[in-house]
Formats: structure tokens, C-alpha cells, sequence
């Protein structure tokens, strides 16, 4: 009885470290001209609305939290004539006012990609011949859930380019990781200074 006690015990504790670890949320606090809803800012004037909120990418590629800082946007163009936003609108700042700009999805590939098949490469030296065959296996799963995960990355990334008339886009926008020890983050769309706490 005693030791099944500990081992809930410990493993309970276990867990509320690695959750409290990862887990850095940063939270609207206020801007002029924007009001906060559910953790997000709603910003609108007479040409468009901006809807941002600090949030975790949740499909696949899983380990994209631990690389990158996300933002969940959506841009409304409320004009009649069509709205630009280009990748140049946006960008994040540190409490100490270091800027970082937008990733592309080809960049997030390359680090992200290139992590996996390093350690492939690693496991193929320690492997033995014999077991070659599983390696080439694991190669073959990791390519397939890249191709999931590049899907995901191009389905729900915030697309660029043209908005027409009362048309809206949405999706993650990412950015370098985040320094933790950092307490505020202001998000940059054109003229709009968005502040975020954790």
C-alpha cells in the first residue's frame, strides 16, 4: 500500500514539473484602441479587424512549442478595395525591444526536418547490421509524418498576400522561440503594438 502511495506520489509530481515547465503562456494586457476577449485582442477600425492571440500550435509537428513562439491571427478586410499584408507587417519584440520577424514554413522545415533526420543519421551508426531494417522503417514513419506534418504547417500557417473585400485570413504566425525568462512580448501588425504577460 505504501509503495503504490509513493509511486502516485512521485509520478503526480513528476508531472506538475514537466507541465509547469513547459507551460509559458502570454496573455493580453491591454492596448489603446483594442479590447481583450478570451485571451485575445480584437482590434477594429474602418478598415479592417485584428483578432491576436498568444497560442500553442497543437497538431503535428508536436515539438514546434519547443523551437518557436506562435501567434494565432486573423485579419478581416472590412475596405472595398482589396488589403495587403505582407510577412513585413508583423513582427514580435522581447522586453528588452530585441526584434524577431516572421518564420517562413520552409524555415520551420529545415530546423525542425533537419533535427529528425540528424537523429536518424545517429541511430543508423549505433545500429548493427541486423538491425538495419528497422531503421530504414523509422526513416520511412518520420518522412511520412513530415508530409502530415508540412500539410498541417501549410493548411493552418496565416497566409500572406491579398485580402478581397470583406474576406478575412487566418492561421499561426511563428516566430523565434521566446526567451523564458522573458515577462512581456508586444506583437507588431503594421501601426498596432500588441502587449502580452505571462
Amino acid at each position: 500500500m505504501k509503495k503504490t502511495w509513493k509511486f502516485w506520489y512521485w509520478l503526480s509530481l513528476l508531472l506538475l514539473l514537466v507541465i509547469g515547465s513547459c507551460a509559458v503562456r502570454y496573455l493580453p494586457v491591454g492596448s489603446p484602441g483594442a479590447q481583450i476577449i478570451n485571451d485575445a485582442y480584437l482590434y477594429r477600425d474602418s478598415d479592417t479587424e485584428l483578432v491576436a492571440q498568444c497560442r500553442y500550435w497543437s497538431r503535428e509537428p508536436q515539438n514546434l512549442n519547443d523551437y518557436f513562439t506562435t501567434f494565432y491571427v486573423s485579419v478581416k478586410n472590412n475596405k472595398e478595395q482589396k488589403l495587403q499584408v505582407a510577412k513585413t507587417d508583423f513582427a514580435l519584440l522581447d522586453q528588452n525591444g530585441n526584434q524577431f520577424d516572421p518564420l517562413t514554413v520552409e524555415q520551420i522545415e529545415d530546423i525542425l526536418l533537419h533535427n529528425e533526420l540528424q537523429y536518424l543519421v545517429i541511430k543508423n551508426v549505433e545500429e548493427k547490421e541486423v538491425d538495419r531494417l528497422v531503421t530504414l522503417n523509422d526513416q520511412t514513419n518520420i518522412l511520412e509524418e513530415w508530409r502530415r506534418a508540412k500539410r498541417n504547417l501549410l493548411s493552418d500557417s496565416f497566409g500572406f498576400g491579398e485580402i478581397y473585400p470583406n474576406a478575412k485570413r487566418s492561421g499561426y504566425i511563428f516566430f523565434p522561440k521566446a526567451k523564458v525568462s522573458n515577462d512581456e512580448l508586444t506583437l507588431i501588425y503594421k501601426d498596432k503594438l500588441l502587449k502580452f504577460r505571462r
